[in-house]
C-alpha cells in the first residue's frame, strides 16, 4: 500500500461500490465456484487440481473449529519498530509506542466481532485490520479514519500479512479459499484454491515470490505468488496448523500447531528440515528474529521458548504470565528485543539475554 496516497479518492468510488458489488458473487467456502475478470486486474481462479498435485485429491478433512481466542489476538510492528499495532476480542485495532507497550494505546479502529488480524502498509501510513465480519479495513494509522472496506471473503477472517515488498496482501480465514488483493488498489488479484478446511495462517517469503499458508488439515500449501499456482504440499504436522513464519534471507519455513510442535521446512528442498517439540501444548506463535539466529514459539501454556537456530537448542524460556501467547514479533534491526501478546490483554517488550545466545 506504499502508493495508497495517489489512489486513495478514486478507491472510494471505483472499488466501495464498483468493484465490492461484483465481488459478492465470488461464493464462501465452496470450490465449485469460479471467478471471471472483474475491474482493471487479472484475477485468477487457481484450482489444486490445475497444479499437478494429486495429493489434494486425497486430502483428510478436519472438522471446522471455533475460533475461541481472547485478549490481544494479533501484532504486527510498523516498518520503523517504533509503533505495534494489536487487535483484541473486543474488536479493537489500537495502536502503541514500542517503547511502551503496557500503555493502552489509541484506538484506531473497531469491528463488529472480534478482530483478528492486523498488518502495516509498507510505508506504515495504514493500517489493515480483519476479524469476524469477514471484510478487510483499511484505517489512517495517524488518525484512526477508516478509508476503505474491501469485501470479498462471506465467512470470518482469521489472518492478514504483506508481501515485504510491499505490492501484495493475503487475507484467510473460515472457509478453503485463500485470497489475495492488490495493495496499491485494493482490488482483488487472485483467489488461491487447495485447502479443504478452515485456514488459519499465511505468510510470504523474504523475496515476495512464494505464499505459504496452513489450516485445520494440518497442512503447509506453498504458491508460487506470480502465476498462483500451488507447487506443493507439506505434509507433517497431526493436527491444526496455527502459524507460519519464514526465516529471513533464506527459504526456511517454521509451521506451529496444535500438535504441540513447531516443524522446520525447506522449502527449496520440498522437505522437513527439522522438529522443536519443547513446548509440549498446542503452539499458536511462532517468530524469527531479523537476521534468522533465533526462533521463538508461544505456546497456549503461556510461555515463550527462544531457540538458538545453529545449534536447534532451546536457549532461554520466558513465562509472561500463564495466559495463551497469541502472537510474537521481534523488533526490525534487533534480535534481542522480543513482543508478545497473549490472552490476558497483556503486551511485552522482552529484552533477551545475550550471553544465552552465543
Amino acid at each position: 500500500m506504499r502508493s495508497m496516497n495517489q489512489h486513495l479518492q478514486g478507491l472510494r468510488a471505483s472499488v466501495l461500490y464498483g468493484c465490492l458489488g461484483m465481488l459478492a458473487a465470488c461464493g464462501g467456502g465452496d470450490d465449485t465456484s469460479t471467478v471471471s475478470r472483474l475491474g482493471d486486474d487479472s484475477h485468477i481462479a487457481t484450482r489444486a487440481a490445475a497444479s499437478g498435485s494429486s495429493e489434494n485429491a486425497t486430502a483428510p478433512r478436519k472438522l471446522p473449529r471455533a475460533y475461541n481466542r481472547t485478549g490481544i489476538t494479533a501484532l504486527a510492528l510498523a516498518p520503523d519498530g517504533k509503533t505495534l499495532a494489536v487487535t483484541g476480542a473486543d474488536g479493537q485495532v489500537r495502536v502503541i509506542d514500542a517503547t511502551r507497550p503496557h500503555d493502552a494505546g489509541l484506538k484506531r479502529g473497531q469491528l463488529r466481532g472480534p478482530a483478528t488480524g492486523v498488518t502495516f502498509s509498507g510505508d506504515g501510513k495504514y493500517l489493515l485490520g480483519v476479524g469476524h465480519d469477514s471484510a478487510v479495513h483499511v484505517w489512517s494509522a495517524g488518525t484512526g479514519q477508516e478509508l476503505l472496506t474491501l469485501s470479498a471473503h462471506e465467512h470470518p477472517l482469521r489472518s492478514i500479512v504483506g508481501s515485504p515488498d510491499g505490492a501484495l496482501i493475503a487475507t484467510v480465514g473460515e472457509e478453503t479459499r485463500v485470497m489475495l488483493w492488490n495493495a496499491a488498489t485494493g482490488r482483488l488479484r487472485q483467489i488461491l484454491y487447495g485447502h479443504t478446511g478452515f485456514v488459519n495462517a499465511a505468510v510470504f517469503s523474504n523475496d515476495s515470490t512464494l505464499l505459504a499458508t496452513g489450516g485445520t488439515e494440518g497442512r503447509v500449501l506453498v504458491w508460487d505468488v506470480a502465476t498462483g499456482r500451488l507447487l506443493y504440499t507439506l505434509r507433517g504436522h497431526g493436527d491444526s496448523i496455527n502459524a507460519l513464519a519464514f526465516a529471513p534471507g533464506s527459504k526456511l519455513l517454521a509451521s506451529a500447531g496444535d500438535d504441540g510442535n513447531v516443524l522446520l521446512w525447506d522449502v527449496a528442498l520440498k522437505r522437513q528440515a527439522g522438529a522443536f517439540n519443547g513446548n509440549g501444548q498446542p503452539v499458536r506463535a511462532v517468530g524469527f528474529s531479523p537476521d534468522g539466529s533465533l526462533m521463538v514459539s508461544g505456546a497456549e501454556d503461556g510461555k515463550l521458548l527462544v531457540w538458538d537456530m545453529s545449534t536447534r537448542q532451546l536457549v532461554e524460556t520466558l513465562v509472561p504470565g500463564g495466559a495463551a501467547i497469541n502472537a510474537v514479533a521481534f523488533a526490525p534491526g534487533n534480535k534481542l528485543v522480543l513482543f508478545s501478546a497473549d490472552e490476558a490483554n497483556l503486551v511485552q517488550a522482552w529484552k533477551l539475554m545475550p550471553g544465552a545466545l552465543r
